[in-house]
């Protein structure tokens, strides 16, 4: 590349490079949406939960879930048992990930400064966001992912169903089905899983299961 794909869209006040934009989709007031030739889409990062200084024990990718999560926590010292998940892990990263970024069907940005190398499924709406880059959106038209007013999102999968609002940061984190994460949140190499909800306060190589809740400003999640 570079180029650039557009369907059945339309677009006003935003530049477009390197990336395949699907079909009744509305990009309004977006500074930039561009690919890298170093783009990994918030896959394949290897990041330290429950362990802030550790080597790295989970690889994010797109089909991570609690317990294949809980097995490469428990067994990160087993090396032969590691190296087969995260080869297992990249092949399946190489099959199915495209090289530029994508943007699906009825997807509406607005009023963002900057995408880039993100997988943007159906149904999306990103509306007021400060950055994202190198994030796989797995949004679906009957449970949108919802991208708020100030969000930064780096090296991110979030699924569908799930908000990032009101200023929130996250970088290297998996956030699963229905979670929301807002009010200034802030997370670092974390692990959401489905229906968490977290505001105000941060977290840093938490495991956070299914139905993880916080509310506090003072609160620090960790290991």
């Amino acid at each position: 590349f570079p180029y650039t794909t557009l369907f059945r869209s339309s677009y006003r006040r935003s530049t477009l490079r390197n990336c395949v934009i699907g079909d009744d989709c509305l990009i309004e007031d977006v500074s930039c949406i561009n690919t890298t030739p170093d783009a990994s889409f918030g896959e394949g990062c290897v990041i330290s939960v429950l362990n802030e200084v550790g080597d790295g024990n989970v690889m994010i990718f797109d089909g991570l879930n609690s317990q294949l999560a809980a097995l490469m926590v428990k067994y990160e010292q087993d090396r032969e048992f590691t190296d087969i998940v995260r080869r297992l892990i990249t092949k399946d990263i190489a099959d199915h990930s495209l090289a530029v970024t994508t943007i699906g069907n009825n997807v509406r940005i607005t009023a963002t400064h900057d995408i880039t190398n993100c997988h943007i499924s159906d149904g999306c709406i990103i509306d007021g966001a400060l950055r994202l880059r190198d994030c796989t959106l797995k949004s679906i038209p009957s449970a949108a992912v919802t991208i708020g007013v100030g969000v930064i999102c780096l090296n991110s999968v979030i699924y569908n169903g799930s908000s990032i609002t009101n200023a929130t940061k996250i970088e290297n984190c998996f956030v699963g089905e229905a979670c929301k994460i807002a009010d200034g949140f802030t997370a670092e190499t974390s692990l959401f899983f489905a229906n968490c909800y977290m505001s105000n306060g941060e977290a840093c190589a938490a495991f956070c299961g299914p139905f993880s809740a916080s509310h506090h400003k003072s609160s620090l999640l960790n290991s």
